[in-house]
C-alpha cells in the first residue's frame, strides 16, 4: 500500500500526463485547422476564378446560338460534315509534309 504522499504523487503524474497528451491533441488539431482554413480559402479562390470563367463563356455561347445538328436536313448535315473531314485531311496532310526533311519534300 502506498503512503499518502505516493496517492498524490501519482494522481499529479496522471494529471499532468493527460494535461500533456489532451495539449498535444489540441495542438495537432489546430495545425490541421489552420491547414484547412488555408485550403478553403485557395478553393473559394479557385471557385471564384472558375464562376467568372462560367459567367464569360455564358455570355460567349448566348451570342452564338446554334441549331442542333438532330432538328436539320440530314444531307445537310452531311455534306457539312463531309466539308470538315476534308477540311482536315488537309490539314494534316499539310502538316506532314512540312515536318518531312527536305530532301524528301519534293516527292509530293
Amino acid at each position: 500500500m502506498l503512503p499518502w504522499w505516493g496517492w498524490v504523487l501519482l494522481w499529479v503524474v496522471l494529471l499532468v500526463g493527460g494535461a500533456a497528451l489532451v495539449g498535444w491533441r489540441a495542438w495537432r488539431v489546430w495545425g490541421k485547422v489552420t491547414a484547412l482554413g488555408a485550403e478553403v480559402a485557395d478553393a473559394e479562390r479557385t471557385a471564384a476564378a472558375l464562376r467568372s470563367q462560367v459567367a464569360r463563356v455564358a455570355v460567349a455561347s448566348a451570342a452564338v446560338e446554334e441549331e442542333l445538328a438532330v432538328f436539320r436536313d440530314p444531307d445537310t448535315v452531311r455534306r457539312e460534315r463531309l466539308a470538315v473531314r476534308e477540311t482536315l485531311r488537309e490539314q494534316r496532310r499539310t502538316a506532314a509534309r512540312e515536318r518531312r526533311p527536305g530532301w524528301a519534300r519534293s516527292v509530293d
